[in-house]
């Protein structure tokens, strides 16, 4: 039985109760070290690229745009001092991440950029942030491995 449910409803699941499921079932513990090395890495690059983003014109132009949004102050657009919902600050921080057009997979950037924004209005541990950023890139993958267009 999976997720509770008799062996008919199981196979019946539709894809998003499959996803949910696995996303509900990952852990931090489950996540290889050599994974946990790429993603802290990952992470930190994705924050250098933010920053150098931030003093481009296009950071300036998104800074602008987000501050014209509004927004509960939840999360922080970085190198801006502003704080923001965490939609915008992703929106912000994944654009500025992209301005100089160094990162090879802008999906990291997008996932990172989320992860960031989410964790600190939850106030997520490191280790739930890693979790999060994982989770989100393999299920990126697998949706991308398994998508015909």
């Amino acid at each position: 039985m999976a997720c509770g449910k008799s062996s008919r409803e199981a196979e019946e699941m539709s894809a998003t109760e499959t996803i949910a499921g696995w996303v509900a079932r990952t852990s931090y513990k489950d996540i290889p070290p050599d994974a946990v090395k790429a993603a802290k890495e990952t992470m930190f690059d994705c924050l250098g690229l933010i920053l150098a983003g931030s003093v481009e014109s296009l950071g300036q132009i998104i800074h602008e745009h987000v501050r014209e949004q509004g927004g509960p102050s939840e999360s922080t657009v970085l190198g801006s001092g502003i704080r923001t919902s965490p939609a915008n600050a992703a929106l912000a921080n994944a654009t500025m991440g992209m301005a100089l057009d160094y990162d090879p997979e802008p999906q990291m950037m997008a996932i990172a950029a989320g992860v960031l924004a989410i964790a600190e209005k939850t106030s997520a541990s490191g280790r739930a942030l890693i979790e999060a950023f994982v989770t989100g890139a393999e299920l990126g993958w697998m949706i991308g491995e398994t998508t015909v267009i």
